[in-house]
């Protein structure tokens, strides 16, 4: 841009001028990198690999193997390692994909030997364990033997279950926590605590068992029976009454 200023017998002219330079500035220095450091063929852009080998990363460098189609099928593939939320010494978020599973790799500054696993992929061949909904209340993780951790935003809730059928739940939207083993419940709401299995309940503890309450309430459908080694005692403040068809004391 640039404006000139002419006077000629008594007459003064201004020209403004807008524009740009001909030569483009990229023409003129060599101002980016060369793709791999100009040492390899470079891989520009992402590219959808399927995962061939998990272990055996023969740099010790915790990659897996991943083979890309759209470049060669027919070869071993390429060790990438895999990015993640977390990662330290012997911590972090650590999930890998499984053998055959779709993946979306990128490269450290184009270079065929850096190659980052980015994501994994879900397809019409390989659908999410959820179907997708515009209210997207339901997230999750479910694992390769539908081991299930799942969130719902509507009920706040958070579910988790494995195959062989044992629940943990914690649910604001019902207000209760409950555990389920089978046919094993226990069960903490607004109502209070209830325990319910299909066989036996054991309590036992190296110290004392304190039971309190308003009321207290033991009841057996067949016998009950009370002992103590050291000593036994029933008291009350108010009227006892001890019945039975026959009562022995001794």
């Amino acid at each position: 841009t640039g404006v000139s200023h002419a006077i000629t017998e008594g007459s003064w002219t201004a020209n403004a001028q807008f524009g740009l330079n001909p030569e483009w500035i990229s023409e003129t220095f060599d101002i980016h990198a060369q793709p791999a450091s100009g040492l390899l063929p470079a891989i520009a852009g992402l590219q959808v690999g399927v995962v061939s080998q998990l272990q055996d990363d023969p740099d010790g460098e915790d990659r897996i193997l991943v083979q890309i189609p759209i470049v060669n099928n027919e070869e071993q593939g390429i060790w990438c390692r895999v990015a993640s939320l977390d990662a330290g010494e012997n911590r972090g978020y650590f999930f890998r994909p499984e053998i055959g599973d779709e993946v979306i790799i990128g490269f450290i500054n184009e270079d065929p030997n850096d190659a980052i696993v980015l994501g994994m992929l879900h397809s019409s061949a390989k659908p999410a364990p959820l179907t997708a909904s515009d209210d997207n209340h339901e997230k999750g993780l479910v694992t390769r033997s539908e081991i299930k951790v799942m969130f719902n935003d509507e009920k706040k809730s958070v579910h988790i279950s494995t195959p062989g059928g044992r629940e943990f739940l914690m649910d604001d939207d019902a207000k209760v926590i409950e555990i389920k083993d089978g046919s094993n419940t226990l069960t903490m709401d607004d109502n209070g605590i209830t325990m319910e299995a299909q066989k036996d309940i054991k309590v036992s503890a190296s110290g004392d068992v304190t039971i309190e309450g308003t009321n207290v309430e033991l009841k057996a459908n067949a016998q009950f029976k009370a002992e103590g080694s050291a000593g036994a005692e029933v008291s009350t403040s108010a009227i006892a009454v001890l019945k039975g068809s026959l009562v022995q004391i001794n």
